[in-house]
């Protein structure tokens, strides 16, 4: 059997908010390091700045970290977890020895699955060019995070993308389902900050005004400080027609 009607998904990435759990650790290590450091004062905590889901450059950042490499379906790809992963970083006040980008073993970097890769050919709306790039106005998940809303492009979803919408309220991860690299076990980051569930009721998200809406996902990964009430309407309705 399917789905109740009007039911919209939930990503599992989005399920909790680990973007919040990211920065809530490295404000507990930011902490540490003032104690063991010393330098109270607004100038030492302008040392320790967080930087999470912002607009630095964070994916190129870790590849040159050597904490990933880039990855076909435009994500970073880690030895430990595939591109199941966010990214978090904070700035010191003190100089570390980097350790460079990953190459050649142990960690084979993307690439290996030729000709075509699992995460093009999975890829609804073909957004993935095959070097890494993503045409952002064919991807299902860019229009999910209101990026041509924020883009001013006025243009809205294309009847070839709204068409492979499918019951998403929020996150598309065909490509990160596909990856050779994901299909270990995981056993993820212990959080329960920003608890939503996998099915929400689409019929009752469209009956909230915006400041309901903004409290019914206060905190989550969904928080509208950056996702809007008309992106969220938006990807109800789509999701609504997939039924």
């Amino acid at each position: 059997m399917g789905q109740p009607r009007g039911l919209v998904e939930v990503a599992p990435f989005a399920r909790r908010n680990y973007y919040r759990e990211a920065v809530k650790r490295l404000r507990k290590l930011a902490r540490k390091f003032h104690l063991a450091w010393g330098g109270a004062g607004e100038a030492q905590r302008r040392s320790y700045r967080i930087l999470c889901n912002s607009p630095v450059p964070e994916k190129p950042l870790a590849i040159a970290s050597g904490l990933g490499a880039p990855g076909r379906n435009g994500l970073v790809i880690t030895p430990e977890a595939g591109s199941r992963v966010i990214i978090a970083a904070m700035t010191l006040p003190f100089a570390l020895e980097g350790d460079g980008p990953l190459s050649g073993k142990p960690f084979p970097l993307c690439g290996g699955c030729s000709p075509v890769a699992p995460c093009i050919r999975a890829c609804p709306t073909g957004a993935l060019r095959g070097d890494g790039s993503i045409a952002r106005e064919r991807c299902i998940q860019w229009y999910a995070s209101g990026g041509d809303i924020q883009a001013g492009s006025g243009r809205g979803v294309p009847p070839e993308v709204a068409a492979k919408w499918g019951r998403r309220l929020y996150g598309c991860t065909c490509c990160q389902d596909a990856c050779p690299h994901n299909r270990g076990p995981l056993s993820g980051a212990a959080t329960e900050e920003g608890v939503l569930p996998a099915l929400l009721d689409g019929g009752e998200l469209l009956s909230l005004d915006d400041e309901s809406l903004k409290a019914r996902f206060r905190g989550t990964a969904l928080g509208m400080a950056w996702l809007s009430a008309e992106t969220i309407r938006r990807s109800v309705r789509l999701a609504l027609r997939g039924y």
